[in-house]
C-alpha cells in the first residue's frame, strides 16, 4: 500500500472545485481552489510523482472520496438569517476546502425573498452557478434549515418539476424560521409558495390564512402589512380577504394619520 497514490478532482461545469491526494499511508492533502479551462478526457492537473488522475467532467459536485473524514461541508442548525451569513462567511476561512461551494451558498443566503421569482434568480446567479444549485446532491450533508430551504426554492422556482417534492417542507421551513428569527419576510415567501400548489396545501389553507392573519395584524409595519395582504389576496380573493381586514386597516389609517406618517397611511 505504501506505493498508494492518487489525486481526485471534481468539477460543476467548467469550475474547479478541488482535489484530494491519498498516498499509501492515508494522508490527505487538499490542494487549493483553482479554474480549470480545459474540460476533456484527459488528465488535468497533475501536480509531480506519478499519480493517477481522476476527475468528474461536465458532471455535477459528486462524493468521490472514501475515508475523507472532516472534508464534508459543515453547516450547522443553529443560525439564521443575518447570523448565518456570518457564519457562512467565516466558514469559507475555516473550510478552504469548500470555500467555492460556500461562497454559492452565501449568495444564495443574500437572495432577497420578496424578489425571487424566476426572473429575478436567472437575473441573479450566472449560468454557472444555477447549474451548481440544480443539483440538490451538493448539500445532502448540510444540516441547516434554511440553506435547504432556500436551495430547494430555487430549484421548484426554476423548474416546476421539483414543486410536488420540495414545496412543503421548503414553506415549513420558512415557518419555522420566522418564528425563531422574527424576520417577517420569512413567513412571506412561506405564503407566497402557496400560489405554486394551491391543491397541495388545501387542506391547510385556513390555518395559513389564521397564521397570516395574526401576522399582519401584529407586525407593526405598514410595509410588511401591505405585502402580506398582496399575498393574501393573490391566494384567498378578495371577497374573503376584504371583510376580514378593512375593519383593521381603516384603523391603521387613521392611526397613521395622526401621527402624520402619511406613507404608511396609502395602504
Amino acid at each position: 500500500m505504501n506505493g498508494f497514490h492518487e489525486t481526485y478532482f471534481y468539477l460543476i461545469g467548467h469550475q474547479f472545485f478541488g482535489a484530494i491526494e491519498l498516498n499509501g499511508n492515508h494522508n490527505i492533502h487538499v490542494f487549493p481552489d483553482q479554474v480549470c479551462d480545459e474540460m476533456n478526457s484527459k488528465t488535468i492537473c497533475n501536480r509531480g510523482g506519478n499519480p493517477r488522475n481522476t476527475y468528474l467532467a461536465g458532471k455535477h459536485i459528486k462524493k468521490i472520496m472514501k475515508n475523507s473524514a472532516g472534508l464534508t461541508l459543515q453547516i450547522g442548525d443553529d443560525s439564521y438569517g443575518f447570523e448565518l451569513k456570518q457564519s457562512l462567511w467565516e466558514q469559507q476561512y475555516d473550510q478552504p476546502n469548500h470555500k467555492a461551494i460556500l461562497a454559492v451558498i452565501l449568495k444564495l443566503i443574500n437572495v432577497d425573498l420578496q424578489h425571487c421569482e424566476e426572473k429575478d434568480l436567472k437575473a441573479y446567479f450566472t449560468k454557472a452557478e444555477l447549474e451548481i444549485l440544480e443539483d440538490s446532491t451538493v448539500i445532502q450533508d448540510v444540516g441547516n434549515k434554511e440553506v435547504i430551504a432556500r436551495w430547494n426554492d430555487v430549484r421548484l422556482t426554476l423548474n416546476k418539476k421539483h414543486i410536488k417534492v420540495h414545496i412543503s417542507s421548503v414553506r415549513e421551513a420558512y415557518v419555522f424560521i420566522y418564528f425563531k428569527s422574527k424576520s417577517i419576510s420569512y413567513l412571506i415567501r412561506a405564503i407566497a409558495l402557496v400560489k405554486y400548489a394551491k391543491s397541495i396545501f388545501k387542506d391547510e389553507l385556513e390555518e395559513i390564512f389564521d397564521q397570516a392573519k395574526q401576522c399582519l395584524v401584529e407586525c407593526g409595519s405598514a410595509y410588511y402589512q401591505q405585502l402580506i395582504l398582496i399575498e393574501l389576496i393573490s391566494i384567498y380573493g378578495q371577497n374573503k380577504c376584504q371583510p376580514e381586514f378593512t375593519e383593521f386597516l381603516e384603523e391603521r389609517i387613521v392611526h397613521f394619520l395622526s401621527v402624520k406618517d402619511f406613507r404608511s397611511a396609502r395602504f
